[in-house]
């Protein structure tokens, strides 16, 4: 898969996950059960993409460990990153506006592995 089509799929997502959100908010649940299905047909999508192409899927977040799906994310690690967050944050100040921050982390959440 190319770089641009994993970003336009994950955007498709973000806005489906977005969608199902504000229809839960809403009480609207047929709204939700069609959002929620959009954002799982997207993610076969993506699923399906990547094997076709032979890329193995690493999970960024999570790790398999004595047969349970286990953060990967350690204390240490997360002192690291906060200080990391912190002297990025000085230097690349995330926008002022809610929006902007989301899409800013999202960019972020969704791009593809280093």
């Amino acid at each position: 898969m190319q770089f641009h089509e994993y970003r336009i799929l994950a955007h498709m997502i973000s806005r489906q996950w977005a969608r199902l959100s504000e229809a839960i908010a809403k009480k609207d649940m047929e709204g939700a059960t069609a959002a929620k299905c959009a954002v799982e047909d997207a993610q076969r999508e993506i699923t399906r993409k990547r094997e076709e192409k032979g890329i193995k899927h690493v999970p960024r977040f999570f790790e398999l460990r004595d047969g349970l799906w286990q953060a990967k994310i350690r204390f240490v690690f997360v002192l690291q990153l906060a200080g990391l967050l912190y002297s990025l944050l000085r230097k690349y100040r995330l926008p002022d506006d809610t929006e902007g921050m989301v899409d800013a982390v999202q960019r972020w959440m969704f791009a593809p592995p280093p």
